[in-house]
């Protein structure tokens, strides 16, 4: 699977390991009750991309879970990072993308951009003007309602308005964090 087919998660590990986290992805969505996961790797150190038929939003909760119970069944993906929709990996698009996307934060509530971004040359401040500039609520960046995360790999955006908790860490969920 290639980032421009679309994908519905991230997943990041340790630099060398990819294609084993690609397989552990598939097994803990399995576990989870996804029939026909899929996973792969990118070509960029550390990063898998994937589609579920689960929520991934759930997913994370799933993941924690797993993790409280037997804190080493997640050896190799160290962040679960659900996508919410794919578009091209320019401002202009994932600006648009945000648009349709905006419904989810109400009037009065608060929202951060964070942009991570991988073997693309477009300044990151571009890709978080033109999120900001599409969402128009309050801006806080110490504790926002919502996070608008915009993962950019190569040429593909994906993009998620989530609330704080909905990325996975399995270094924080084995802390109890």
């Amino acid at each position: 699977m290639e980032p421009q087919d679309g994908f519905n998660f991230i997943a990041t590990t340790f630099k060398g390991l990819e294609r084993e986290a690609a397989s552990e992805c598939i097994s803990l969505l399995r576990k989870l009750g996804d029939v026909g996961p899929v996973a792969s790797t990118t070509g960029v150190t550390g990063l898998v991309v994937g589609r579920t038929s689960l929520d991934p939003v759930e997913v994370v909760h799933g993941l924690k879970a797993m993790v409280d119970e037997e804190p080493w069944s997640v050896r190799l993906v160290l962040r679960f990072i659900p996508v919410e929709a794919t578009t091209a990996a320019t401002p202009e698009a994932v600006g648009e993308k945000v648009m349709s996307m905006s419904a989810k934060v109400a009037q009065g509530e608060s929202f951060r951009v964070t942009v991570e971004k991988r073997h693309n040359e477009t300044p990151s401040m571009k890709f978080v003007e033109s999120a900001a500039g599409a969402l128009r609520r309050k801006v806080d960046l110490e504790a926002p309602d919502w996070v608008v995360l915009v993962e950019v790999i190569r040429d593909v955006a994906g993009v998620s308005i989530l609330k704080p908790s909905s990325v996975f860490s399995s270094v924080k969920a084995k802390r109890g964090e």
